[in-house]
């Protein structure tokens, strides 16, 4: 174990993740040096296609409370209590635990970028340097080789505490593989997402419940809507790479507008005038992240995407950085200046739950691809809801105990499967299967309404 010389810490990646790290760190009278490959932040509009709409929920916005942030972030953030399942001829209404009163806050990645980037600025121990990329780590030395974005210009840095926050395609990660510190599997699914902003129509809001989560789904296709309190409207669009049906199909503002006729009717008259900025972005394929481990002796650590990255299912990604955050702050207060045993504790108590929730992740995205159009699969998540409704302290459902809980991932899930396992033996089938028929005779019932409309 070394000494650490005046609690120094570098962090490759001044995305979210390393921006909230390096308030915890200040907040512990760290200095702090970030090294950024782009440009400010602070520059990027409101709406561009990286201006995402981020969920936080209880994990992220606890991760924010601690370090005094959440009241700020909250101005930007709007609630949303549940989620609207566009069905054809029909919507229904799933409130996020009715009596608990859980909920949701939508946030544009920009608004939480600055918001994170104007609370830095008020720690002097802060220093964000931009447009400048890692490219290189020399693990003995304890030493980083930096390369101007824009001249090409390299120099090196010696460090003391190195930390990777750089994202799901990590220099530091990368170069640790190389130098046989980790191994990290990368599991890339065939299908990927697009963006799509729809502003607030000048003549009012958009016909969408804005305190809800929205859903379009049916086989090999689904969109996300996601509402935001500026007023505008961020869709997700999650396809197949490539073949018939494809992102590969996309390619006119015609066809988008006829693929939204069919899937989305209720919001295809507001996206012929934005599909331009859709059709110029690069397809994002889902992919979720393994790392065998995480640190490198007392000089390195992975944090965030760097070291695991899920699909966007659960919604969990920022929410998952940032707890890693709060976590990775308790083991430095508990075994700091021991640093190796501060990672070491942090992985332990991170990654077998990080592994939990990718799966969990890829099962979700089956669902929500496969199965939200199926009688079957919207009776039992009905049933799941009632049951919470009526038994809130005996059942649960995996999203609520991942989402609205902070109990670590691997433990929410293993809660789930004994009480799930529990209501099946209690007779919950028989209640899907009168659910399923229901289903079924409302369906009939809205579509006979249509035909004689």
């Amino acid at each position: 174990m070394i000494k650490i010389p005046d609690k120094k810490v570098t962090i490759i990646g001044a995305g979210m993740g390393g921006s909230l790290l390096a308030i915890y760190l200040a907040r512990r009278n760290f200095e702090v040096d970030i090294y950024e490959s782009r440009d400010c932040l602070e520059n990027l509009p409101v709406v561009s296609h990286k201006s995402i709409n981020q969920s936080l929920c209880v994990r992220g916005i606890r991760a924010l409370q601690e370090v005094h942030l959440w009241d700020e972030v909250k101005r930007y953030a709007s609630r949303e209590t549940g989620r609207v399942i566009h069905q054809k001829d029909n919507l229904l209404y799933q409130a996020y635990g009715e009596r608990q009163g859980f909920s949701e806050w939508s946030i544009n990645r920009n608004d939480l970028n600055r918001t994170l980037i104007a609370e830095m600025k008020k720690y002097p121990s802060i220093r964000v340097q931009y447009d400048e990329r890692c490219v290189e780590v020399d693990f003995e030395n304890r030493t980083i080789f930096l390369e101007h974005r824009e001249t090409g210009e390299r120099r090196q840095h010696a460090v003391c505490l190195l930390i990777g926050a750089d994202g799901i395609h990590s220099t530091l990660r990368k170069e640790m593989e190389r130098a046989g510190l980790t191994d990290a599997r990368l599991d890339v699914l065939d299908w990927g997402y697009k963006n799509i902003y729809i502003p607030a129509p000048k003549d009012g809001p958009l016909p969408f419940r804005g305190d809800a989560f929205h859903l379009w789904s049916k086989k090999s296709a689904a969109v996300f809507g996601i509402p935001n309190r500026a007023g505008f409207f961020t869709a997700t669009i999650t396809l197949p790479l490539t073949g018939p049906g494809s992102f590969e199909s996309l390619t006119t503002r015609e066809s988008l507008v006829a693929f939204f006729r069919d899937l989305c009717p209720d919001l295809a008259p507001y996206i012929a005038a934005y599909a331009g900025d859709f059709l110029e972005q690069p397809t994002t394929p889902f992919t979720s992240l393994y790392t065998s481990k995480w640190y490198y002796r007392d000089f390195c650590l992975l944090i965030g995407d760097s070291a695991h990255a899920m699909t966007i299912f659960y919604g969990q990604g920022i929410n998952a950085a940032f707890e890693d955050c709060r976590i990775f702050a308790e083991c430095l207060d508990c075994y700091y200046p021991d640093m190796e045993t501060v990672f070491q504790m942090f992985q332990e108590r991170r990654r077998p739950h990080t592994d939990v929730l990718a799966g969990a992740c890829l099962r979700r995205f089956v669902e929500l691809r496969d199965k939200y159009e199926s009688s079957f699969f919207v009776a039992r998540s009905s049933v799941e809801i009632a049951l919470e409704k009526h038994f809130p302290n005996s059942f649960h459902s995996l999203y609520t105990l991942v989402v609205h809980t902070t109990m670590s991932y691997g433990s929410a899930y293993q809660r789930y499967t004994k009480e799930r396992r529990l209501a099946r033996l209690l007779g919950m089938d028989v209640l899907v299967f009168f659910g399923m028929i229901r289903e079924a005779v409302r369906t009939m019932w809205h579509a006979l309404r249509s035909q004689n409309a």
